[in-house]
């Protein structure tokens, strides 16, 4: 296979190296061997056919986390960003990032390019960087928020996948109803129609459907398409406008889970900010895009007392932001002087009680779909066979 190597030579330059090898660790080998620092390996795989992509999106955790080891390699900020543009497969990505560097090396700082970056990069980056500038901690900057974006995608991806297995039932399961309504019930519905006999309501229903079924299969199929299009562009509607979130809000313990997954988001992010030396008040006005629209005024507000000369443990009890331990753990911070190691330890806590708390749910909820599946395909295998025991009772 052939690699991509990112690398560093003894002098500091960066270097791309295009080498054909086994696997990745080979390829890593082999460029070590020239006496260089390898900072990334890519596969230059590609399949002879793809579908359509989507608009490139840069990766931010991994643009972060590159640059810090490009800049803790010696390498200043501008020959960073070149380097990253270099190696780039992307054109509109590798423009952008070119666009940076020539914008920095006629004196713009870091943080205006990224803010002239037509929104590319997030606010809480931009926030860090612009502090970073002032302390001169650029690369510990970008390792805070590297992390911080790190474990936010792994707190997703957490919440993500115990929703995966339950998606999968009720996926199976409304395939296996809809080969048994559609191709299924109308095959017997004609055998029945032809023996002519008297058959149970729900089953003349049920074989009524079969029969419809199968003289308008065409309508029934556009209908079954254009039914699914609206559900999903419903569905996006809803997160988009928060309505789905409201509607979630409703159900209690829908609601806990939802509040604390947030809350996590909210606290993390603050400890990054304050890591990076951003005041207090600035840093949580800074973590409105870190919350749903629903808790974002709640956050300005608290934001507003806080210049006013308020506790943040306070503002937050006030504004519903925070709950039970978390609550101690701040006010310890805030006396000890050391709130930002405490709002991690908060979010930590809060962590692993979301996912125990969604390891519990998923296991209740796998039986109870089992169960739902098997009465409704259950129930529609008996009623097409009801007409038959009837049969079998007679001949008896």
């Amino acid at each position: 296979m052939k690699f991509r190597v990112l690398a560093i030579s003894a002098g500091g330059a960066p270097h791309q190296v295009r080498i054909e090898a086994a696997n990745a660790e080979a390829a890593q080998r082999a460029v070590a061997g020239q006496g260089m620092r390898v900072i990334k390996v890519e596969s230059t795989f590609q399949w002879q056919w793809q579908l359509p992509r989507r608009q490139a999106q840069l990766q931010i955790t991994t643009f972060a986390q590159e640059l810090v080891a490009l800049l803790e390699a010696g390498l200043t900020i501008t020959e960073a960003i070149d380097a990253l543009a270099e190696r780039e497969p992307e054109p509109a990505i590798r423009q952008m990032l070119g666009k940076i560097a020539a914008e920095m090396a006629r004196g713009a700082t870091f943080s205006e390019t990224l803010e002239n970056a037509d929104g590319m990069f997030p606010r809480m980056l931009i926030a860090s960087a612009r502090s970073s500038e002032r302390s001169g901690g650029l690369a510990d900057a970008l390792r805070r928020f590297a992390e911080y974006a790190t474990t936010a995608e792994s707190l997703v991806a957490t919440v993500r996948a115990s929703l995966v297995y339950p998606a999968l039932l009720l996926g199976v399961g409304a395939l296996v109803v809809a080969f048994l309504l559609g191709f299924v019930v109308p095959k017997f519905s004609e055998v029945y129609r032809e023996a002519g006999r008297d058959l149970p309501a729900l089953s003349r229903l049920m074989l009524a459907w079969g029969s419809f079924a199968r003289a308008n299969w065409q309508a029934v199929l556009g209908s079954s398409i254009a039914a699914v299009v609206f559900a999903v562009a419903g569905i996006k509607h809803t997160l988009r406008s928060g309505a789905l979130r409201r509607a979630l809000l409703t159900i209690p313990a829908i609601a806990n889970l939802m509040q604390t997954f947030e809350y996590i988001r909210l606290y993390r992010a603050l400890a990054m900010l304050l890591q990076a030396g951003i005041p207090l008040a600035q840093a949580l006005e800074e973590c409105v895009i870190a919350v749903p629209r629903g808790l974002a005024q709640a956050v300005r507000t608290a934001a507003r007392e806080l210049r006013m000369g308020q506790q943040l443990s306070d503002t937050l009890e006030r504004g519903g932001l925070i709950e039970g331990i978390a609550l101690r753990l701040i006010r310890a911070g805030e006396r000890s002087g050391k709130l930002s190691e405490m709002l991690d330890r908060a979010a930590s806590f809060d962590e692993q009680r979301l996912s125990r708390t969604l390891g519990t749910l998923t296991r209740m909820m796998e039986p109870l779909l089992m169960a739902l599946l098997g009465i409704v395909i259950g129930g529609i295998v008996v009623l097409m066979y009801l007409p038959i025991f009837d049969m079998a009772a007679t001949l008896e």
